[in-house]
């Protein structure tokens, strides 16, 4: 039969003294909670859990180890009583089939009792160290997760041989799940302050705009990017609605993307909002569903300004389409509204007619050669100036390239107000240009071409307004003729 404990409380006869034990358990089992719930460091409450079982029974000497996941080691967290120099020997210890008690119940996942660590062959390569330092037994216990994952192991060691009795046992399985709570606790405690820390990541250095919503659509939170964004303090955010900053004519695709997002779906999309100061802001919104406990207790909220992007476009878009010199529409935008201004003619009910002036200026080489590039610029430019003076807005006039230009008309009654127009244009060139400073006459030759006499498709009418323009430079300049 093995030995016992000789401080095994299973040979105590009086009850009182078992009850005062057991009193003793749980009022060290409530203030180990009380550490838990104060959000201690772990190291300290196993510290306090190894004095209080240490306390209960004399002789015994405590140890807590934990598991390195990636080393498979352990490592000494918490005792009182072990020489340092054991700690510092046994600490990175691999765990294994035979590697002392806490190796073998940490790499078993099961209870390891040595009763006699000289002659147990888990201890053969190890019992050194330990007999060295006095230790004769060693009980390990294995901490387990909540999916029975070992953590790591509880140690009692003792400066004799000893087996566990029926209180011994009753005291470790205790203490040993408290520990065990001790380390599940922790670890959410650690998850829930990296996930805070996340979050808090996710709003205060996200370039983008942030922000949560409740049920009612209320602001909960925000970043400073979307307090800059919008114009408000945080407290005077959280009196609105994330619907009141939406213009009118977005709120229905607005209401539509809240509702998708409550049924459980993330939802994107590109809306404009409004902020305090008046300013219209294009954004792209993504709302994602707040669940807790599988139930969306509110919406986050994503939002990337697309101001500079819608910018960029712009430019990108004036670059493709506008002359640079000018400012005008130029040869590709007018090929194309020309190509669907026919198109549209073609499938009118009613008769519609497509009309093109094209016209240079006279001896415009001359002014380049005599005054030099910058003042032909310059006069490109106030030439521009006089075309859109003698249009409407529904009307285009467009650069093609060097000096020349053309006007873009369509209706019932393209072709008179083509001539009404060319005149216009005639007229406005009587009065001299002053590029840098330097006065100019010049005058315009105007070619006009309309569909579908003149054309039915964009090359062939380009090309009869450009002869009927050359037909006036041959005949005198400074007239207009139709093809």
């Amino acid at each position: 039969m093995e030995p016992t404990s000789h401080t095994s409380l299973s040979d105590f006869d009086h009850l009182v003294k078992l009850n005062l034990m057991r009193e003793k358990m749980i009022q060290g089992q409530r203030h180990v909670l009380k550490l838990i719930l104060k959000g201690e460091p772990l190291g300290q409450v196993l510290d306090h859990v190894i004095e209080i079982v240490e306390d209960l029974i004399p002789g015994w000497i405590c140890s807590i180890m934990l598991l390195d996941q990636e080393k498979k080691s352990l490592y000494v967290i918490a005792n009182r009583s072990l020489p340092q120099h054991y700690v510092d020997a046994v600490n990175g210890s691999l765990i294994g089939t035979a590697a002392g008690s806490c190796g073998t119940a940490a790499y078993r996942n099961e209870t390891v009792i040595v009763h006699d660590i000289a002659h147990h062959p888990y201890w053969e390569k190890e019992k050194a160290i330990p007999l060295a330092n006095g230790l004769r037994s060693c009980w390990s216990y294995p901490l387990r997760s909540s999916d029975q994952q070992v953590h790591g192991t509880f140690a009692i060691y003792q400066h004799v041989t000893a087996a566990p009795g029926e209180v011994d046992e009753e005291v470790v399985i205790t203490f040993t799940r408290l520990i065990e709570l001790v380390l599940e606790q922790t670890k959410l405690r650690l998850e829930n302050i990296q996930n805070e820390q996340r979050y808090k990541c996710l709003f205060e250095n996200n370039t983008d705009s942030v922000c949560s919503f409740n049920l009612g659509g209320y602001f909960l939170s925000a970043n400073q990017v979307m307090l800059d964004m919008l114009g408000y303090t945080l407290e005077g955010l959280h009196l609105r609605t994330g619907r009141s900053f939406v213009v009118d004519d977005d709120a229905a695709q607005v209401a539509k993307m809240i509702h998708d997002a409550y049924g459980g779906s993330s939802v994107n999309g590109d809306i404009r909002i409004m902020n305090r100061f008046g300013r219209v802001i294009p954004i792209n919104m993504t709302l994602i569903p707040i669940i807790v406990n599988e139930k969306i207790e509110g919406l986050f909220g994503i939002a990337k300004d697309f101001t500079r992007i819608y910018e960029q476009q712009a430019k990108i878009q004036r670059l493709a389409y506008y002359d640079l010199l000018t400012g005008l529409p130029n040869r590709r935008m007018l090929m194309e509204r020309l190509s669907e201004a026919l198109t549209d003619a073609r499938a009118a009910e009613r008769e519609r007619t497509v009309s093109l002036i094209y016209l240079d200026i006279d001896h415009f080489k001359d002014v380049n050669d005599r005054f030099g590039h910058h003042v032909g610029d310059a006069l490109l430019q106030q030439v521009a100036e006089r075309l859109n003076g003698c249009i409407d807005q529904d009307e285009i006039a467009a650069r093609m390239g060097g000096d020349e230009f053309t006007i873009l008309l369509s209706g019932e009654h393209s072709a008179d107000r083509a001539v009404v127009i060319s005149e216009a244009v005639l007229r406005a060139f009587e009065e001299p240009l002053q590029p840098h400073g330097v006065v100019l006459t010049v005058t315009p030759s105007i070619g006009i071409a309309t569909s579908p006499q003149g054309g039915y498709d964009v090359d062939t009418l380009i090309r009869n307004a450009d002869t009927a323009m050359y037909a006036v430079k041959t005949s005198g300049r400074r007239n207009y003729h139709i093809y």
